[in-house]
């Protein structure tokens, strides 16, 4: 803990030492680089939730087109609920 504490000193007096124009910039960049960060995390869960919703879709259409064919077939306990 206290590594972390003379961690945290030492950038405060690094941080202090800038001028007002290099703080900016560096606020601008750690800015720009959460937008990055956060714009990606979405497009990644945005896949996520679509691909989730295409399965879905398919099972659903599958139980209605094809009830014997899905539920004909002995599922493992995990799946069981598909037949439900």
């Amino acid at each position: 803990m206290e590594y972390l504490s003379a961690l945290v000193s030492q950038a405060m007096t690094a941080w202090q030492g800038l001028s007002l124009l290099q703080q900016a910039i560096v606020g601008a960049l750690g800015l720009l680089i959460g937008y990055w960060l956060i714009k990606a995390l979405m497009r990644s869960a945005l896949r996520i939730v679509m691909v989730v919703a295409l399965l879905v879709a398919v099972l659903a259409a599958a139980r209605a087109w094809f009830p014997n064919a899905l539920c004909g077939v002995s599922w493992p306990s995990q799946l069981s609920w598909i037949c439900s």
